[in-house]
């Protein structure tokens, strides 16, 4: 396991800090870089460091295809399209890998050009997974290949607290982030797999 890094940080768990190739990229594009071919080889998967794993995800990881993204939970609100995918979880094969970091070295000015997050119109890599993979809306979706399994915390778990008793994968975004959980019962049970 390693995580991209922009200081030096020592882990207790067992990851690996990979420092950014340049952590003056603009805005959120410099995630691009969770595709680099010399990180790792085969497939990969990519989480935010605000997600937690409840449980065994072999077969989650057995997702065989070359590119699976997740449902956007708040698709068809707001400015959101009705199809969208959001970046909580990426599986990536080797040919994609190779195909995203060809398009990030090679066309880096169109990215952080073209690849923004509205409303704050910077330049973000989940920007960039959209207009790649999912500008018809049909990317394979994780979460649909195994359902009940991955779920965000603020869209799904905080309206239904039954739902972490199949969730393999709880992932955060805006808030509340781990660290606002509130003391509810659900959320200690929840918290005992943060580390």
């Amino acid at each position: 396991m390693f995580c991209l890094v922009d200081e030096d940080y020592n882990f207790k768990e067992p990851i690996k800090p990979i420092p950014f190739l340049d952590p003056t990229v603009p805005g959120w594009s410099l995630l691009a870089e969770l595709y680099r071919p010399d990180i790792t080889t085969n497939r990969r998967m990519t989480i935010g460091l605000d997600t937690i794993i409840c449980s065994n995800i072999d077969d989650i990881l057995s997702f065989s295809l070359d590119v699976g993204l997740v449902s956007d939970p708040m698709a068809g609100e707001g400015i959101i399209k009705k199809d969208e995918v959001c970046n909580a979880i990426s599986i990536v094969s080797d040919k994609t890998v190779n195909e995203i970091w060809n398009i990030w070295t090679s066309q880096k000015e169109w990215i952080l050009r073209e690849c923004t997050l509205p409303p704050w119109n910077t330049p973000s890599e989940l920007a960039m997974m959209r207009k790649l993979y999912n500008a018809d809306g049909k990317v394979p979706r994780i979460d649909i290949g195994f359902p009940n399994r991955i779920h965000s915390y603020k869209m799904h778990i905080m309206k239904d607290p039954n739902l972490l008793k199949t969730t393999r994968i709880v992932y955060f975004h805006v808030i509340p982030k781990i660290q606002q959980l509130y003391n509810k019962s659900f959320n200690i049970e929840l918290l005992k797999n943060w580390v």
